[in-house]
């Protein structure tokens, strides 16, 4: 009988105690062959030292014991593992976002939340990514913890055996909030899960209403920077790593923004609306940690003094001022 949260954890305690118990017996087993032959072929009981011939029945079964001891350590943790790593085709499907310093989670009607959601009894895979550095989504009720990298899509099958909320965090060192990058699993009934998962949905958009949408974005003239020939400059310093230019929210403020016109700042801890012009640009290129907009954090990112030169920074500077209008 499972007495874990999911039947993983139950999996590698039982593996973790086969392990270590194993462990223990043989440190003990030698600790007391080291004392005997200590005492047994002392110089005192052996003044004059003695040629011992091998013996292949003894050489056979310290091969062949400790031999049988790996494979059933590893024979014992695969087939668990090779559970966890195919999953039912009625697994419930949630991809996984995780960046600088926060996870989100997509569910398959669309719905998002920033705590995961899951039904008890059903396996769930985790389809995960990041937009940014290295992460590691690590449950440690779960015994469980996959790498989450933005060069391709990891997974993990997770099937929780119980109800309640249980710790989510980050196993991979990623910068300064690290320590910050925590929300909760969330475990419900089935028929709990299915209706918080179809509340608050926006209806699918008919054909129609799509067309009309589309027809109103193309009449507010938004500009677009990525059609500008000066847009590879963004790129070659990485600026829309952490700046979307849709409006979308990465590590820092999107592009999309300097349509306002004006951004709120902190400085010495005091909020201050100003203007953004070609002055303030400037010095959130060249002294990022100056300023900082509200809702982020200094020293996310670097100071580009030694990595553009002047005549980059003009383009840089007129074509996020071209933006703002």
């Amino acid at each position: 009988m499972l007495s874990g949260p999911s039947t993983y954890a139950d999996s590698v305690d039982n593996v973790m105690l086969f392990i270590v118990g194993t462990g223990v017996l043989m440190l003990v087993g030698i600790t007391l062959a080291m004392i005997y032959f200590v005492f047994r072929y002392s110089r005192k009981r052996n003044p004059k030292a003695t040629q011992i011939e091998g013996n292949v029945l003894l050489e056979i079964t310290w091969i062949v014991i400790p031999g049988i001891i790996v494979m059933a350590m590893f024979w014992y943790g695969y087939t668990d593992y090779y559970k966890m790593r195919n999953a039912a085709e009625d697994a419930i499907v949630v991809k996984v976002t995780g960046q600088m310093w926060k996870w989100d989670f997509e569910y398959e009607n669309g719905k998002k939340s920033d705590s995961l959601f899951v039904p008890v009894g059903q396996q769930t895979k985790l389809e995960m990514i990041s937009l940014d550095v290295n992460h590691a989504l690590f449950i440690p009720a779960f015994r469980i913890k996959e790498d989450v990298i933005a060069s391709k899509v990891n997974f993990m099958v997770i099937e929780p055996q119980e109800t309640g909320e249980f710790d989510i965090a980050c196993a991979e060192y990623c910068g300064l909030d690290h320590a910050y990058m925590y929300t909760k699993l969330i475990v419900l009934r089935k028929n709990e899960y299915d209706e918080w998962l179809n509340s608050g949905v926006v209806p699918e958009k008919t054909e129609t209403e799509v067309v009309e949408e589309v027809a109103e974005v193309k009449e507010e003239e938004i500009f677009d920077l990525s059609s500008h020939a000066d847009f590879h400059l963004l790129a070659d310093h990485g600026c829309i790593r952490c700046h979307s230019t849709d409006g979308s929210q990465l590590i820092g403020p999107s592009f999309a923004k300097l349509k306002e016109g004006k951004t709120t700042i902190v400085v010495d801890g005091e909020e201050k609306v100003i203007d953004i012009d070609e002055e303030y640009l400037t010095e959130a290129i060249l002294d990022p940690n100056a300023t900082v907009v509200k809702g982020y954090t200094k020293f996310m990112m670097p100071d580009e003094n030694d990595r553009i030169t002047p005549e980059e920074m003009k383009k840089i500077i007129a074509l996020l001022m071209m933006g703002k209008e």
